[in-house]
């Protein structure tokens, strides 16, 4: 079964940008995202009458117990929710990048199976970090009374391996899930094949998209910040640095409440591109690099990602 000889490179580094061109999608990633942790906000109310500075904890949980226990199981279930979505959330930006003209919301097959082998690989990598620990403990161990030149010399190699294996095997592996979405199977034989010798390409794909990542968030954020502050400033907001409590820092909320709403869409956005990131690249390439018999059934030849 052939495939095609590589995967463009280029196109697999602009398939993040192209998604920035349907802005309302990613706003309903983004809220997506954000949704869990709506059942933690009633709990956040306990909150705001503490002193800022001085407050006796343990006191205030003696007092606060059955509150703090409920925050807490929330805001853990939130947190694993949130995970879950995100993975519906990376399906959705993957078939939107193989097929741009599909929609971006959808629960089906192909979704299970993305979110099954994401899944399954996280939990393989876990088990797999788990025992390289115990192996690093044990080779310690049995080093630990040659010396401290030979036992931090062993310890090193042996950290410096491990790190290497699992990038490995995440590089070898990352095709798998967008591979399965693209040719509607679970793929993990040919997302294998995909990857190999092409680690170092793909490597520098991943440094190249993280970079990316982190100067157009910072830079987004940035720009957030200044709307968010000048709304809040122009509005005649203040804010009382002195305040003995959550609720005190500022005597008037609306310029404060105007400033969030001003922002929300934008970090909604910001939200969902963040999340999305580093999944189009990887979906791009998995487009390129999926075997050729499958361009005639469902999955979307590479050539379709410029239409998007």
């Amino acid at each position: 079964m052939s495939r095609r000889p590589d995967f463009d490179f280029s196109r697999a580094l602009e398939a993040p940008f192209r998604l920035m061109r349907r802005p309302l999608t990613l706003m309903a990633w983004g809220a997506i995202i954000w949704l869990p942790f709506l059942f933690v906000i009633p709990f956040l109310g306990q909150f705001f009458p503490l002193p800022v500075d001085g407050v006796d904890v343990e006191v205030w949980m003696e007092q606060n117990l059955e509150g703090w226990l409920a925050a807490q199981l929330y805001s853990q279930l939130a947190s694993w929710l949130q995970i879950f979505l995100g993975i519906l959330v990376a399906a959705w930006a993957t078939r939107v990048t193989l097929t741009p003209r599909s929609r971006g919301f959808a629960i089906g097959m192909d979704e299970l199976r993305y979110g099954l082998t994401v899944i399954v690989l996280a939990i393989a990598f876990v088990v797999l970090l788990v025992a390289l620990t115990l192996i690093g403990i044990a080779a310690g161990a049995a080093v630990w009374t040659a010396g401290e030149d030979v036992r931090g010399g062993v310890i090193g190699l042996y950290i410096l391996a491990a790190t290497a294996l699992v990038v490995w095997l995440a590089l070898r592996t990352c095709l798998i899930a967008p591979m399965s979405m693209a040719t509607r199977e679970f793929a993990v034989g040919a997302g294998w094949r995909a990857t190999g010798g092409r680690v170092w390409k793909l490597l520098g794909l991943i440094i190249l998209v993280w970079l990316l990542t982190v100067v157009v968030t910072l830079s987004a954020y940035a720009v957030i910040a200044l709307l968010g502050g000048a709304v809040f400033f122009g509005l005649g907001g203040r804010i009382d640095f002195g305040a003995e409590t959550p609720v005190q820092v500022t005597q008037d909320w609306m310029p404060l409440l105007a400033a969030a709403g001003a922002v929300v869409l934008p970090v909604l956005y910001l939200t969902g591109l963040s999340q999305v990131f580093g999944i189009a690249p990887l979906a791009s390439a998995a487009a390129d690099l999926a075997p050729l018999q499958r361009e005639t059934g469902d999955a979307p030849p590479a050539s379709s990602l410029d239409s998007l």
